[in-house]
């Protein structure tokens, strides 16, 4: 073979193939870190509105993963879930109101709760008021007012409770005070008001009433000893012939009434149940001594 064919070989012939130089795009895929072999991120070609949102998956595989357990926890057709208006007017609210099932009018609400129970209407109608205007249905209302009413049931108990509490300690407050002469001052109480009621109902009504209020005791006290001068202790009885104490039964009355701190108090000179005690006393020292 000649040797300038080796340094200057021959043109292709025009029939031979051509070389296809076109360029074309390079594949691109997807790494297991989200990231495209040419470092592109894998959410690059989504459209801009969802590429927020789609950034925060690493990879698609994750996106769907999101979505799919989405659907599971919603439970519910995407047609079926309640939206609020874009336009919160109150044309537009009371609208959406009515959709989730608030009553027509705010006098429409009904309540088992209350069934046989005594109710405030005037107090109800303006829970009603409201109710409406917060966009509450029949159901949620009544639930409300259900656990109101167990709140406002129980918070009187406890408050009668507290205060039966309190009369017993102030009662026996006023038997220690009163001592021997307790059962007189009630009894006298007890007289004026039957004398001063126009009926026998009426003066058992207010007995009822006045309990064992110890201030109301006090008070009525003082007005009967003033309508019915000083106050006279029942005689004491005893075992003693015609049911009369005995000296030594004597004695231990009066170790009674030295024990009330009343009747030891020089500044209580005035009060009637003191002077009461001190006559009582008087008397006792006589059947003691003889």
């Amino acid at each position: 073979m000649p040797a300038d064919l080796l340094e200057n070989p021959t043109p292709a012939s025009n029939n031979a193939p051509a070389a296809n130089t076109t360029s074309q795009p390079a594949a691109t895929t997807t790494q297991s870190d989200g990231q495209n072999t040419n470092n592109a991120p894998w959410w690059e070609g989504v459209a801009d509105e969802y590429k927020t949102v789609a950034s925060k998956f690493k990879t698609p595989e994750e996106a769907l993963k999101s979505y799919s357990n989405l659907e599971k926890h919603l439970g519910a057709d995407k047609n079926d879930i309640i939206r609020l208006p874009k336009d919160r007017t109150p044309e537009a609210m009371a609208e959406f109101y009515k959709s989730i099932g608030r009553p027509e009018n705010a006098t429409d609400y009904k309540y088992t709760s209350l069934e046989g129970k005594e109710i405030d209407e005037k107090g109800l109608a303006e829970w009603n008021g409201q109710f409406h205007e917060m966009g509450l249905t029949n159901e949620q209302a009544d639930k409300v007012v259900g656990a109101y009413d167990k709140f406002i049931t129980k918070a009187k108990e406890q408050a009668e409770i507290e205060h039966q509490q309190k009369l017993a300690s102030g009662l026996q407050d006023l038997k220690s005070e009163w001592g021997i002469a307790y059962d007189a001052q009630t009894n006298l109480v007890k007289n004026m008001i039957d004398k001063l009621a126009r009926t026998p109902e009426e003066a058992k009504a207010i007995r009822a009433e006045i309990g064992t209020s110890p201030n109301a005791l006090k008070l009525l006290a003082r007005a009967a000893e003033q309508l019915s001068g000083p106050l006279e202790l029942s005689p004491t009885r005893g075992t003693g012939g015609n049911g009369q104490l005995t000296p030594g039964q004597a004695k231990v009355k009066m170790q009674e009434i030295r024990a009330n701190p009343l009747f030891m108090d020089k500044t209580q000179m005035q009060n009637p149940i003191r002077v009461a005690l001190v006559k009582q006393y008087s008397e006792l020292s006589k059947v003691a001594d003889g």
